[in-house]
């Protein structure tokens, strides 16, 4: 397994940022933003993701092949096999700063921590775009893709 790599989604509406690998926050990022987020490097060089949305056909296939190595004729069988992973990294996408986020909840007791992220959602998210609760829309959808394929919804 590679490191775990923090990136920003890069968009118009709220700060969001994502924790995985580079090809399952690439395509998770491309598949909630459908094309318009860019996925920019936090701390670390790798290559992130631009904003495809307004490029030719021909280039987004291109770079879909060369960066991430998946065919786009093929796009739908990739996103079969990897839903799980795709998925996991959606449940990862967090609103406004992650290092207060996370320096707080570890002070949330468990039973209370699902509340607290709703409200800190809540409450730095100032855009009608609602990129978080879509990622959690997307996962959902992915995992459920994933059983139907026959894969294993926990791995």
């Amino acid at each position: 397994m590679s490191e775990q790599l923090l990136w920003d989604i890069a968009n118009m509406s709220d700060e969001y940022t994502i924790v995985g690998e580079r090809v399952p926050c690439a395509i998770a990022v491309l598949l909630l933003g459908e094309g318009a987020y860019a996925l920019n490097p936090v701390g670390h060089e790798a290559l992130g993701l631009p904003i495809l949305a307004f490029c030719p056909e021909d280039e987004r296939e291109s770079w879909l092949l060369d960066e991430c190595g998946i065919v786009m004729a093929d796009f739908s069988a990739w996103l079969s096999e990897h839903a799980g992973e795709v998925a996991a990294v959606l449940d990862t996408v967090l609103i406004g700063n992650r290092a207060e986020y996370e320096r707080l909840i570890a002070c949330v007791a468990d039973d209370k921590r699902e509340q607290f992220a709703a409200e800190w959602h809540d409450t730095h998210r100032s855009s009608m775009n609602d990129i978080g609760a879509r990622a959690k829309r997307l996962a959902a959808s992915l995992r459920a893709r994933e059983t139907k394929s026959g894969g294993d919804p926990d791995e």
